[in-house]
């Protein structure tokens, strides 16, 4: 009579440890898991922060008026330190002013981040909280000349990322003046000249031109007339119209061009407007040629004092 074999069973002391290997390998894998998906997860999409750029309008320099990156770094994160690296090696646009808030106390990086032509703030975690609403960093901003901030978000596309985004961005934001067709850099063009018994002093510019559209719309929130394009140039010198999407200490309050015409009419001159979107805008302040004698010649004896 034959015996059927035993299924062979483990020793005793055997069994905890499987037990636990059972329960400790699936929480390994999913912490594990969830890690690697915090950190290599795509950023959310880089929206801009009105918020987040106002409190950053303080810290352009006097010559930093154009378009600003600031770079919000950790002096002790590894993730700020790679960025470091990304940053002092990588060419940088030379029209773009960049800024780093540094974290923190390190006069290594300091130091290096300075001699690659950056422009370091020193600030602690609790000032980067309080002052700028910055609850974590790495973090990449780029600020308009007027001060908008149009990029807010990481340098990467990924967390913990190599792929760095942030001179793609810049490229993108920059772009808007190469396609069509203009430099880098604005032009701006001043001439003087008499025309028809009138002294015209003319300022040009190749910018984005006026939205008229944006005119219209604030004129008439004003109750303003907006049916001709008399009416649309008429509204642009009202107090309190402005096209300017946030309001900063250079624009966004619809006072600047009311007191400029203001002035003009004080001196029996009045303003004369031509802009096309995404062309340019043209200014001609007409003045009586009288006016504008009397007015040199006031100037000319003012030097000669």
């Amino acid at each position: 009579m034959s015996t059927l074999p035993s299924t062979a069973r483990p020793p005793v002391w055997r069994r905890p440890a499987r037990v636990v290997l059972a329960l400790w390998a699936p929480a390994l894998v999913t912490v594990v898991g969830a890690t690697m998906v915090a950190h290599w997860a795509p950023l959310p999409a880089p929206r801009p922060d009105a918020a987040l750029a106002r409190s950053l309008l303080d810290l352009r320099g006097a010559d930093e008026r154009g378009w600003t990156a600031f770079h919000v770094l950790y002096a002790d994160c590894p993730c700020s330190q790679r960025l470091v690296e990304h940053l002092c090696t990588s060419a940088r646009p030379p029209e773009v002013a960049e800024v780093v808030l540094l974290v923190g106390e390190d006069a290594t990086t300091a130091s290096a981040l300075a001699h690659a032509g950056f422009r370091i703030v020193p600030t602690t975690a609790r000032e980067l909280r309080e002052r700028h609403h910055i609850e974590s960093a790495p973090l990449f901003v780029v600020t308009d000349p007027e001060g908008v901030a149009r990029y807010s978000g990481g340098h990467t596309n990924r967390k913990q990322g190599l792929d760095h985004a942030d001179l793609d961005a810049l490229a993108a934001l920059l772009a808007g003046r190469a396609e069509s067709g203009k430099g880098e850099r604005g032009r701006l063009h001043l001439a003087t000249f008499e025309e028809h018994g009138e002294f015209v002093v003319e300022i040009e510019d190749d910018g984005r031109g006026i939205d008229w559209e944006a005119v219209r719309a604030r004129a008439a929130d004003l109750g303003l007339p907006t049916q001709s394009e008399r009416d649309l140039v008429r509204a642009l010198f009202a107090p309190g119209v402005s096209t300017a999407r946030e309001v900063s200490d250079v624009s966004g309050r619809g006072i600047g061009l009311a007191a400029v015409e203001r002035a003009a009419t004080e001196l029996g001159g009045r303003i004369a407007v031509r802009s096309e979107r995404g062309r340019g805008t043209v200014l001609q302040f007409r003045f009586p040629a009288a006016v504008a004698a009397v007015t040199t010649n006031r100037l000319a004896r003012l030097r000669a004092a």
